[in-house]
């Protein structure tokens, strides 16, 4: 009787093996090792990261290997930036501000979207010589490279772009990390770009990465992009009207941003520098009268437009720390949108600071089309695009009129929310969700191989964003093992990219 049962046990466990690889579902546990997380807050974790400096000779970068506890799908970039430029010299490296203590700028002084991290320091800052604020943006680029998938660095002084030459002309531009390059040779590179003395930095071209900003396609928001840019001379009238031509052109990689007006062509005169008031450079542009409505009939929102030009010219050109617009002969001295509301700007001065809520990253989650997944793009706010709760969000909107007339479908139910996911935890590289017993009940009446398809938009979406490969569900704190019929709840879910659409971008 034993040896039968065991036999018969056996097949039953095959059985269960084969049809879990086969379908790829849940894998049944002999245990339940985990346990529903409860909060939100659960999802700390330990991380080694190195953090560059230059030498005590500062020939090289050197890096430091710090522990830190991060949270994941939280945007942890400034607690990186914060731990660097307060490291102090020692027998190995030198610290950042050569006795200066260095400090964050401002309410938000870390911006990251599409790879870019623009980083705001307060004025102390100034008092480092320029080959050392060059220095520092390396180390910056260096020490974010792999984090968020950071790529470029733009950096700012008090909200002003920084200039790496006495009289500010020569822009810093977007920096990327530059390994094994010694750090006297790649300052000789940029100082040779400078205005030689006395002579016309107009007549002086330039080439160097610029990070542009495009406005967001319907909705709110602006995103950026980074191009390697030549320009004929270095003065920030050139350098203005050079970038403009640039953002009539369009964005060339981003997705989501919509189709650009001739900028250039609606301008009437060339872009006036003056001085501010308490210090820094001031542009004055002059476009065709009735800009707003010009911009709108071309389906454009003008509170996008003009933030994205604003953002543009104050993130790249040294010390230009305002912008002043005419429409025709009227100076604007205020911008409203439905959605964001008023912006008021006195004596006609648009501060970069201004348009910063405006900044959007892009998110990816999976939809359904023809029995597989379809990967989709989405805006959303930085710092959310590892957020679970927000992808849900995103994942419960389903598809836009665009890709439901290319035949996409949603998968989840509408009306899900951040409110729908009651705690999330990592252990053992497992992805554990705590979802509540009204998605539970919503996801009931989804069957057969829509249920599958469901599951796995969840699964493929929350893995990808996190950067991990198994996930574990939970419903109001308990195991469910069955929902809507077609597949097991209460096992091991993993990624299995044979369920997405590899003839689609």
């Amino acid at each position: 009787m034993k040896q039968a049962y065991a036999w018969m046990l056996c097949i039953c466990l095959l059985f269960s093996w084969t049809c879990a690889s086969s379908e790829n579902a849940g894998l049944p546990p002999a245990a339940q090792p985990y346990e529903a997380p409860a909060a939100l807050d659960e999802m700390r974790y330990q991380a080694e990261l190195p953090l560059y400096l230059p030498s005590l000779d500062g020939r090289t970068l050197v890096s430091n290997l710090v522990s830190f506890t991060l949270p994941r799908g939280q945007l942890s970039a400034r607690t990186i930036v914060n731990a660097l430029i307060m490291q102090t010299t020692d027998s190995h490296v030198r610290s950042l501000g050569r006795g200066t203590d260095l400090h964050l700028y401002g309410r938000t002084p870390l911006e990251v979207a599409g790879g870019i991290c623009t980083i705001n320091l307060d004025s102390s800052a100034l008092t480092l010589e320029q080959e050392d604020l060059y220095t520092l943006a390396l180390c910056l680029a260096s020490t974010l490279e792999g984090l968020h998938d950071i790529h470029t660095v733009n950096l700012l002084i008090a909200d002003r772009a920084v200039g790496l030459d006495v009289a500010e002309y020569l822009p810093c531009g977007s920096v990327s990390p530059r390994p094994g390059v010694e750090l006297p040779v790649l300052w000789e590179q940029m100082r040779t770009r400078a205005t030689p003395l006395g002579e016309d930095p107009s007549r002086i071209p330039l080439s160097l990465n610029v990070t542009l900003y495009f406005p967001v396609r319907e909705n709110l928001g602006m995103m950026p992009e980074v191009r390697t840019l030549a320009f004929s001379g270095q003065t920030p009238a050139i350098l203005a009207e050079e970038l403009i031509h640039a953002l009539s052109e369009g964005a060339f990689y981003l997705p989501l941003t919509a189709d650009m007006p001739d900028l250039s062509g609606l301008l009437t005169d060339g872009v006036e520098v003056s001085e501010l008031r308490g210090g820094g450079r001031l542009l004055t542009l002059h476009f065709q009268s009735e800009l707003e409505s010009r911009l709108t009939l071309l389906g454009l929102r003008p509170l996008n437009v003009l933030g994205a030009l604003v953002t543009t010219l104050t993130t790249l050109i040294p010390s230009v720390g305002a912008v002043r617009i005419f429409s025709g002969s009227t100076m604007m001295t205020s911008l409203y949108d439905e959605e964001f509301g008023m912006l008021t700007f006195d004596e006609g001065l648009q501060y970069r600071r201004q348009y910063q809520e405006l900044l959007r990253d892009t998110a990816t989650i999976y939809l359904a089309e023809d029995g597989y997944l379809t990967q989709c793009k989405r805006t959303l706010g930085t710092g959310l695009r590892q957020n679970l709760p927000a992808l849900l969000h995103l994942l419960s909107e389903g598809p836009t009129e665009t890709e439901r007339s290319a035949g996409t479908t949603a998968t989840i139910p509408p009306g899900l929310d951040e409110s729908d996911i009651l705690g999330l935890s990592v252990a053992d590289d497992t992805l554990l969700v705590n979802l509540s017993a009204r998605s539970a009940r919503l996801f009931s009446d989804i069957t057969g191989d829509q249920e599958r398809l469901m599951c796995y938009s969840l699964i493929t979406t929350f893995c990808e964003a996190l950067q991990l490969s198994r996930v574990r569900f939970f419903f109001d704190g308990k195991v469910q093992e069955t929902l809507g019929g077609e597949i097991y709840w209460g096992g091991v879910f993993y990624l299995n990219r044979s369920l997405i659409r590899t003839d689609r971008g």
